[in-house]
């Protein structure tokens, strides 16, 4: 008869389940996430073209690697040169897709070449105009380009091929949108707006793209057969990332409230997405490799189905390591997941590390994945306050990159995401349960419906509390940021108690008051001079002292979005004085402005209507061709709808069209479809181009400086 074997020790019955569920500390481990978080940082500094902090970097690693190597923590050394690796082999895969696709794609700016795409994407513009995105091969290499379509085009779809005999033209930076910097985040350099068609072949056969294509636009005019436009726009932002019927008045609302990332389709809706079929087959006592095959499907369809982003893709790894991780007897750890999740998203497309969506969906992730529930375990929370914290950490995680990536980010976003957040959710699951039913449950439409209108209504009443928002206006304040952030990951990698990384945040929150107050302090008596436009439009906006006025120079302004953004970027919610060259463009404002206060409102032209109407919210004082003087703190404004003169004490700047008389003055300011004039004295030369060539001169003690914006 065998003997009953003896009871193990614990210890070896904890190494035993380590071993099994993978979560050992072994330096096999930790080599692995050196590696993967050192592949990251160093395809960063290359993007960023700060390859000169690599050495010292390295030398760092080099100098702990050593200090381990002698001390009793000798087994992690392998992490240490995994490290290295990792930040060495980043900073080179950058470097070869730079010199091998981006640089020759910039190359070709300018230049006619026959190009054969397939179209990916549809978008209807204005004036039954579409934006075609191509999948084509510019100088032998494999790209996508948007192909800018006039109206007598023909009519593609999703699969449809077609020839051109195209005019490329980079793509360059747009003041209120960063263009350049977001196209690039997904890989396109190079946009067609002159194109002759040579040819096109319609795709008759079986296409699984248009297969969806076809059923999203079912699904979308479903929607905005039922419902308003304003909740219909929300419902299929939120499922599909089609923000075409999204006003902009809600999507600055839903921004400024911090929860702005629900219009955006993310690893969010993924996750939402594959956590109601997991419901659904566990409810049916399916197997967890059912579950994993079912999930696989499930991602598969969402990724054809929406306009994916980088996230999307994040997410998708991120999901499926979490659900493979049980039908392999292993345990999930999202440090590693987050990280693998990073290296499959930038290995083959090295670009993506400057995606904006990218940044924003790995902090998120961090927050609630990693953040919150170490702060949760450690201060042995659990229901609805472990659900508080993780709420706040995942806004507190978002914060920085949100900050330095759009230029703004919202203080009031952990109390919106706890009071919106789940009116947003309850509208997306059902919008979801109708994309999985094919629309035979359209009755739940109007529940959506009210709970999109729930959102919107609140975010918008959120928006408009005063200082519910932060600018990066102010270098110092950026520093601190990067500075405080860098701190706090330190302290999480240390496993620092909560109280420690709190301090450090809040410390870093207080440190950017501090800043941004002295900053603005130091600034009363300096005048800024913003030079907005595009094409052959010109806004003059003029800030000192708490004052801000805005002169239109041209009169050609349909769509003062960039005015709009300035004032956002810099905190100014208030105008003093808006001075118009005429009554013709006066709606495009009133319509931009919704979320601005103008005071007064001055028109260069005799009253135009027989009732006294208000722009803007104000009545309008129309001065007809006499030169209109605005005074505030040290400077002169003298305005007459096609010229300004602009005294800051001894220094005088001139605003002139192009085509005007040569002038003399400390700096010239020069606007429309010619170059200033060579005669002029210190002529700046700011000709607003469509590429948004915009600047900012600061005239402080007799000085005169220039930045771009």
């Amino acid at each position: 008869m065998k003997e009953p074997e003896a009871p193990r020790p614990a210890a070896a019955l904890q190494t035993v389940q380590k071993m099994k569920d993978g979560s050992g500390s072994s330096a096999c481990t930790h080599a692995a996430d050196c590696f993967l978080l050192a592949w990251t940082a160093g395809l960063l500094l290359a993007f960023l073209h700060t390859e000169r902090f690599a050495l010292p970097l390295a030398g760092l690693l080099a100098v702990s690697g050593c200090f381990l190597l002698r001390g009793r923590h000798r087994g992690y050394i392998r992490a240490v040169i995994a490290a290295l690796c990792g930040l060495l082999l980043g900073i080179c895969v950058w470097n070869v897709y730079d010199a091998a696709v981006r640089r020759p794609l910039l190359a070709a700016d300018g230049q006619t070449a026959e190009i054969r795409g397939s179209v990916t994407a549809a978008v209807p513009l204005a004036g039954d105009r579409m934006i075609y995105t191509l999948r084509t091969e510019i100088g032998g290499i494999r790209t996508s380009a948007d192909w800018y379509a006039p109206a007598d085009a023909p009519h593609l779809e999703p699969g449809d091929s077609v020839t051109l005999s195209a005019e490329l033209t980079r793509i360059t930076q747009d003041y209120r949108s960063h263009t350049a910097d977001y196209q690039a985040g997904m890989g396109k350099y190079l946009r067609i707006y002159r194109a002759e068609v040579l040819g096109f072949e319609a795709n008759g056969g079986f296409s699984l793209r248009r297969v969806f294509s076809d059923y999203r636009a079912y699904l979308t005019e479903l929607i905005a057969s039922r419902l308003g436009e304003t909740e219909s726009g929300l419902l299929c932002a939120m499922l599909f990332g089609d923000k075409t019927a999204l006003s902009d008045d809600v999507s600055d609302a839903l921004y400024r409230s911090g929860i702005g990332h629900i219009t955006a389709v993310s690893g969010l809706h993924l996750v939402f997405f594959c956590a109601l079929i997991a419901w659904i087959l566990r409810r049916l006592t399916a197997s967890p490799k059912t579950v994993l095959a079912g999930c696989i499907i499930g991602i598969v369809s969402f990724i054809l189905l929406v306009d994916s982003s980088v996230s999307v893709y994040r997410a998708a790894v991120m999901v499926t390591l979490h659900l493979a991780a049980p039908v392999f007897g292993r345990r999930s750890d999202s440090l590693r997941s987050l990280g693998i999740a990073m290296l499959l998203c930038t290995v083959f497309t090295p670009y993506v590390i400057g995606s904006v969506s990218f940044w924003l969906s790995v902090s998120g992730v961090f927050g609630i994945a990693i953040a919150a529930p170490y702060l949760n375990k450690r201060l042995d929370l659990t229901g609805f306050p472990a659900h508080i914290l993780s709420l706040v950490t995942v806004s507190a995680a978002v914060f920085p990159a949100s900050l330095l990536l759009t230029g703004e980010s919202s203080l009031i976003a952990p109390v919106c995401n706890l009071i919106i957040l789940p009116l947003a959710a309850a509208a997306l699951y059902l919008g979801l349960i109708l994309v999985c039913t094919g629309g035979l449950t359209a009755f739940l439409l109007p529940a959506a419906g009210f709970l999109c209108r729930c959102t919107v209504q609140t975010a918008q009443a959120a928006a408009a509390v005063p200082f519910s928002h932060i600018g990066a206006a102010f270098p110092a304040v950026r520093v601190i940021l990067i500075a405080g952030a860098v701190i706090t990951l330190l302290l999480f990698a240390l496993h620092s108690a909560p109280k420690t990384i709190c301090s450090a945040v809040l410390c870093t929150g207080l440190l950017m008051s501090l800043a941004s107050l002295a900053q603005t302090f130091m600034q009363r008596n300096t005048l800024r001079i913003a030079v907005l436009g595009q094409r052959n439009e010109c806004v003059l906006v003029l800030t000192e002292g708490g004052f801000t006025a805005a002169a239109d120079m041209t009169g050609a302004v349909r769509d003062p979005a960039y005015v709009q953004k300035f004032l956002r970027d810099s905190g100014i919610s208030r105008i003093d004085v808006l001075l118009l060259p005429d009554a013709g463009n006066a709606a495009a404002y009133q319509q931009t402005f919704g979320a601005h206060t103008v005071k007064d409102l001055h028109i260069s032209q005799t009253n135009p209507w027989r009732e006294n109407l208000t722009v803007c919210g104000v009545t309008p004082f129309f001065a007809g061709d006499a030169v209109q003087e605005i005074r505030f703190a040290d400077t002169l404004l003298r305005y007459d709808g096609r010229t300004a003169e602009i005294t800051h004490g001894d220094t005088h700047i001139l605003a002139l069209p192009a085509d005007a008389d040569s002038a003399s003055a400390d700096a010239v300011i020069r606007f429309g479809k010619k170059d200033a004039s060579a005669a002029d004295l210190c002529a700046l030369r700011l000709v607003p181009k469509q590429d948004g060539n915009n600047q900012l001169l600061t005239v402080s003690g007799g000085a005169i400086t220039r930045t771009a914006l």
